[in-house]
């Protein structure tokens, strides 16, 4: 072995060195290719990312569906082909954006890559969709649009808001509509009841007795709403997890139904409930 490594010469030397980097770039180019992916990103603030959705509204409300996104080079990276803006309060909202992603996979380890950053459903990421900047964690990579274990299914609902204002209770009513930014309707009261609200009063003796309020009210709530399930748990747009004895929070465009004060009280399918009341 010796003596045939003193028979080479530079030149045999420049062509070993010259194959193998062949080789290794020629294994890393063929173990790679171009696919397209669909992406989702929940807003995130780029201040704190233990803070979903806390993204200024003009922000969301300037994206839509069939813009570009590009990298710092200009080149076209992804397509939006959804977008989801839900108020979260003032001058915040939620937004979800759907994109379609030119990536490249690794055959060998099935990651999904654009550019340097690997797409993995939990990191976060920062795009450029025409002149904005958005920020947000990625909560979904597939080969469909959607996740397709998530089946899709309309729900009764019942809520209890405790203690709210009287001019608050009085939207809570068939006029009470939510409409997500595709204009489908997600969530809607088909029954209320307004009461005063019960409180807890201390009396001279030092026991507790049952009282009414004289101003706030307690309200019963039946809605009917849209969720998509998965893993047998349901969530309202996409992110809130619907159950018994949860806190529950939407809005509708003159009104807002708050976690703080309401909790689920019951959900059913529609259709079991529809064949019940026949």
């Amino acid at each position: 072995m010796k003596g045939l490594l003193k028979k080479l010469n530079t030149i045999d030397y420049v062509f070993i060195i010259f194959l193998i980097l062949t080789l290794t770039v020629g294994m890393v180019y063929f173990s790679k290719k171009p696919a397209q992916v669909y992406v989702h990103v929940l807003s995130f603030s780029s201040y704190s990312s233990s803070e979903p959705y806390s993204t200024q509204y003009w922000i969301g409300n300037s994206i839509k569906t069939g813009n570009e996104v590009f990298d710092s080079t200009g080149r076209t990276i992804a397509e939006v082909v959804g977008v989801d803006n839900v108020d979260f309060g003032g001058r915040l909202s939620k937004t979800l954006l759907k994109l379609k992603v030119n990536a490249v996979q690794d055959k060998r380890t099935s990651q999904y890559r654009l550019n340097d950053t690997v797409l993995k459903v939990g990191s976060f990421i920062s795009l450029d969709v025409g002149s904005i900047n958005f920020y947000g964690m990625i909560t979904y990579v597939g080969s469909s649009i959607n996740p397709k274990d998530v089946v899709l299914s309309k729900k009764l609902i019942q809520l209890k808001s405790s203690q709210i204002q009287p001019w608050l209770a009085r939207t809570y009513n068939e006029n009470f509509r939510v409409t997500n930014t595709n204009n489908e309707e997600i969530f809607k009261i088909i029954r209320s009841e307004v009461r005063p609200a019960e409180i807890s009063v201390e009396t001279a003796g030092g026991g507790i007795v049952k009282a009414y309020d004289p101003i706030l009210k307690d309200v019963d709530i039946t809605a009917e709403i849209k969720v998509g399930c998965q893993n047998d748990v349901c969530y309202y747009n996409e992110i809130l997890p619907v159950k018994i004895g949860l806190d529950f929070w939407t809005q509708s465009k003159n009104s807002i139904i708050e976690g703080a004060t309401t909790k689920v009280i019951d959900l059913k399918d529609l259709e079991d409930s529809s064949s019940k009341n026949k």
